[in-house]
């Protein structure tokens, strides 16, 4: 900042316009007041030479996957609790944690570097409805979300360019014409911040 050198994390889903329709349809009281999220991160293994295998790369599945829906729900929690299974070089091949609000709210989230094919998802649960959201972080092309209250299911398909497009495409507009980045520092660094007490919790 006091070099005037435009930083962003390079989260490039946080670009994605489906995201930011998903946070204006839930704010707008859609499914009523959120109680309660879960959301699944899972990949393939990576090769066994990956660099996501060892400890002193800071490896494992919540570093690599499980700070995407960290961030999704980024927020100040009162108590997280977490639990991983480890491998042989010290590093989570699967994570469950959960996130308790002061609000009350409840957020469970799943990740790791375990299962045959990649998978991933997120739910919102209200006091009028359910919002599910089978979307692939970073995907692009026609996605979709569904709203449903009790039998009535409503679906909205958007066509989303490429999310790194977007993001490098913001990031020039920073540079450029003095835009603020969509990924603040602030943000950042809280994000940070909980995924080290998921750790702590985990005793990576």
């Amino acid at each position: 900042d006091e070099a005037g050198v435009v930083f962003m994390e390079a989260f490039a889903y946080l670009h994605s316009p489906i995201i930011q329709e998903i946070k204006k349809t839930v704010q707008s009281g859609a499914i009523g007041k959120v109680t309660m999220a879960e959301a699944a991160f899972f990949i393939v293994p990576p090769k066994p030479e990956d660099i996501r295998w060892k400890k002193e790369t800071l490896g494992g599945g919540v570093y690599d996957v499980g700070c995407y829906p960290i961030s999704l729900f980024l927020n100040l929690f009162e108590e997280i609790k977490a639990a991983a299974h480890f491998t042989g070089q010290g590093v989570d091949d699967f994570a469950g944690m959960y996130f308790g609000y002061a609000d009350g709210k409840k957020l469970s989230i799943s990740c790791g570097m375990c299962t045959s094919q990649r998978a991933d998802r997120f739910y919102l649960y209200g006091t009028e409805g359910t919002l599910e959201a089978p979307i692939p972080y970073n995907a692009k092309g026609a996605l979709h979300y569904s709203i449903v209250r009790g039998d009535v299911v409503t679906t909205k398909t958007m066509q989303v360019e490429d999310n790194y497009k977007l993001e490098i495409e913001q990031l020039g507009r920073c540079v450029l014409n003095g835009e603020k980045p969509w990924v603040s520092h602030r943000f950042s660094i809280e994000n940070a911040k909980i995924i080290d007490r998921v750790l702590e919790a985990i005793g990576y």
